[in-house]
């Protein structure tokens, strides 16, 4: 059971510092458009392209949540068994 709650942290410290990344990317593109180095188009074109990113890693972070889970629990049935 302790190695199903370890997978868990890392898989929790994973996605926290993938959120993490995804938002300085969010906030550098950001600085570059207050800088002028972007267009309102340009910028607005980037920053949807990474939350769409964003949303297509979390759907699948969650499915393997989901399917990871599983796999663990029966992993941790089995050793106990």
């Amino acid at each position: 059971m302790l190695e199903v709650f370890l997978w868990r942290q890392i898989l929790m410290l994973w996605r926290s510092k993938f959120f993490y990344d995804f938002d300085q990317k969010i906030d550098r593109l950001l600085d570059i458009y207050i800088e002028g180095g972007l267009l309102q188009e340009e910028y607005q074109t980037k920053k949807a392209n990474l939350l769409n990113e964003k949303a297509d890693i979390e759907q699948e972070i969650r499915d393997f949540e989901q399917k990871g889970n599983s796999w663990l629990e029966l992993y941790a049935e089995f050793k106990t068994a």
